[in-house]
């Protein structure tokens, strides 16, 4: 299949082993960008070095937050390293005018941005179902027509049920409610999704059309499939988790 075929695809998700960080690579550069979700900033720093954004917005309450379907999320650290997070990540990108920081939740910031003026958001802020639905609903109309929305932590294996994650849900939740369908699933443990509009084009193509033809592998399948992913561990003779092995569950 070529590229140009591939990008022009209607109705397939395509799960590729590619690491999130990679996925990048594969996006246009100087794209209008969004992070929701920053913690120390890793992730805005490789989205800075690979896709050279004319805008990158990072937003992040840097705050811990009590309420019980969060305390169990290892980012949802105490207010004293919050703080710290939230100047690192100050001084890190300061002197960069493409980045702006905004301290705030999600739903304020979103607020603040207007509608159609993005080309990527990224969603890796609070996991649960609903709040992962409410992030999704908040940013679709700050997309351009052919905008993606990304996210991380795509499972539901033991790890992200011990943190209470609900991000299946919540993405298939979205999709139901919205004109959106996704594109991608990546490999990994904590996977990342990639989402678009139905019948959109632009940087969608550009951006799948890159990814099949460059990814380790890439199987296309139904995008109803996603929801049915599940890591299995495997584990070594002392039972230490070697790796999850992605598969999907059916029926």
């Amino acid at each position: 299949m070529t590229a140009r075929r591939a990008a022009a695809r209607v109705g397939a998700m395509y799960f590729v082993d590619t690491r999130r960080e990679d996925l990048l690579d594969c996006l246009p550069k100087g794209l209008a960008c969004a992070e929701i979700g920053v913690a120390k900033g890793d992730f805005s720093a490789q989205i800075l070095a690979r896709v050279q954004p004319s805008a990158l917005h990072l937003i992040d309450p840097w705050v811990h937050q009590s309420r019980e379907d969060y305390v169990r999320d290892l980012n949802n650290v105490a207010d004293d390293d919050q703080e710290g997070r939230f100047r690192a990540v100050t001084t890190r990108f300061a002197g960069m005018p493409a980045v702006r920081i905004h301290r705030a939740f999600a739903a304020e910031a979103a607020a603040g941005l207007p509608d159609g003026s993005l080309d990527l958001v990224y969603v890796d802020a609070m996991h649960t179902h609903d709040a992962v639905l409410a992030d999704l609903l908040a940013y679709a109309p700050k997309l351009k027509p052919d905008g993606l929305l990304w996210g991380h932590d795509f499972s539901s294996h033991a790890d992200t049920r011990r943190m209470g994650f609900g991000v299946v849900g919540g993405v298939t939740e979205f999709i139901k409610r919205s004109g959106f369908e996704i594109l991608v699933l990546n490999a990994e443990a904590f996977a990342t999704y990639v989402l678009a509009r139905r019948g959109s084009g632009g940087t969608r193509a550009a951006f799948l059309g890159r990814l099949v033809s460059t990814a380790r592998f890439a199987v296309e399948l139904p995008p109803e499939m996603a929801p049915a992913i599940h890591h299995k561990r495997v584990v070594d003779g002392q039972g230490r988790v070697m790796r999850y092995l992605p598969s999907f569950r059916l029926g």
